[in-house]
């Protein structure tokens, strides 16, 4: 309730939408994957408050979660995240710094905690509060987007994003079964972020979808409540506090609601809809050497959608393939023959590329790691060509099925055309 009742105040207008699903792993991906693939409801943004250390997660969950946050922000949709209430520890006492997840993910905005207190209807004093998350994560490298705000390691992502009241003796006041309670805590962060997006995407009339670029490209100064006092040491490991710009407590601090919203407006990549696929399962996108931008997506039904467009001109698009159970695409160019390569995972055991040059027939092949063999549990797939040495190379992350590959296997499959 505490998260329907933040977000509903924020943003009273707003169609709040409950998806529910089983504590597990697998639950919280299929509450994710159908609240961003949701084409009655169609969301512009997610709140999440519930999420877990790092560490305490499979690589396979985390794969496949993550690529679920990367869909959403290809599609427009904001994912809000709370960076938990452990401090800096997350709550696990090993010694060692951790940081929750989903808000780790790179396409995830981290929400932290202050401590707010008000005088007259006026901020009087807002310090990082000591329990919310925040750190360095140990699994997701640097975003472009982080490269200049300093972050601690230098080679991974900084948590969290952004920040808001969280502290539950400066909390909420929320009516639950009739009764009414004081409520903090990160969980409240994450859908008070949500709402302000409802109202953003409300007057820009479009989405701002994955924010992470705008934020992190805009001044603190101008668009941020910037928090300088405080720290999450909670638990007693003295690693991190809050300073001038970005840090691991507060991020960038909390919003100017106008400023951000002139700020975001004045940087906006205006959008639209190009076309419309019942029940999309994966996008991936590409530019080819006569300046046409391409749109791969596969849908449901085992559909693999090419639209293709030049400038402002129209839209076209047409079915390249057919491939039972598909659930992941990759797309690229190799550069030296002009062929568009999609590479296409079915069924999570089977990965295959189809290749067709400008206007010929497409072709298709299973890339398989030796004759016969296919890959098990597939959970994601990328696609690249290296020019100097024209190999193509595919990557593949394997879940764990209880076989080989085991949880967490990445692997690379590379050749040469033909």
């Amino acid at each position: 309730m505490l998260d329907i009742e933040a977000a509903g105040a924020v943003a009273p207008g707003a169609n709040i939408v409950v998806y529910f699903a089983p504590n597990s792993s697998q639950g919280f991906l299929d509450a994710i994957t159908t609240a961003v693939h949701d084409t009655a409801n169609r969301p512009s943004v997610i709140s999440i408050s519930w999420g877990s250390a790092e560490q305490r997660w499979t690589h396979s969950a985390l794969l496949a979660l993550e690529a679920a946050f990367a869909d959403a922000g290809l599609l427009g949709v904001t994912v809000c995240a709370a960076a938990g209430d452990g401090g800096s520890a997350d709550g696990i006492l090993d010694g060692s710094a951790h940081v929750d997840f989903p808000a780790s993910s790179p396409h995830v905005l981290g929400c932290g905690g202050t401590k707010l207190e008000a005088s007259n209807g006026l901020i009087s004093s807002e310090v990082a509060w000591n329990a919310t998350g925040g750190g360095v994560s140990k699994i997701f490298a640097l975003p472009n987007y982080q490269s200049a705000v300093g972050v601690t390691s230098g080679n991974h992502r900084g948590v969290p994003d952004v920040a808001g009241n969280a502290d539950p003796d400066t909390g909420y006041l929320v009516r639950i079964d009739g009764a009414r309670f004081i409520i903090g805590g990160t969980s409240a962060v994450a859908p008070l972020w949500a709402g302000l997006v409802a109202l953003m995407n409300e007057n820009l009339g479009e989405s701002v979808g994955f924010l992470h670029p705008y934020l992190y490209k805009q001044p603190a100064a101008a668009t941020f409540r910037d928090i300088t006092q405080g720290g999450n040491d909670v638990s007693g490991l003295g690693v991190f506090t809050a300073g001038p710009g970005w840090d691991p407590c507060t991020g960038w601090g909390t919003p100017d609601g106008r400023r951000l919203l002139a700020a975001v407006s004045g940087e906006l990549t205006r959008q639209g809809i190009i076309a419309h696929l019942p029940r999309p399962v994966g996008v991936a996108g590409y530019v080819t050497g006569d300046n046409y931008q391409h749109v791969i997506a596969a849908n449901g039904n085992g559909d693999i959608h090419e639209i293709y467009w030049q400038g402002g001109g129209a839209v076209a698009q047409g079915v390249v393939a057919t491939v039972p159970n598909v659930n992941r695409v990759a797309a690229y160019v190799t550069a030296a023959d002009g062929v568009q390569h999609v590479i296409a995972s079915a069924g999570f055991a089977q990965v295959l590329e189809i290749f067709w040059p400008g206007g010929g027939q497409p072709s298709q092949a299973v890339l398989d790691w030796s004759t016969g063999q296919q890959i098990a549990n597939v959970v994601g797939v990328a696609g690249y060509f290296t020019a100097d040495d024209g190999f193509q190379h595919v990557i593949v992350a394997c879940g764990d099925d209880g076989g080989s590959p085991v949880q967490g296997d990445i692997f690379e499959v590379y050749f040469k055309q033909g």
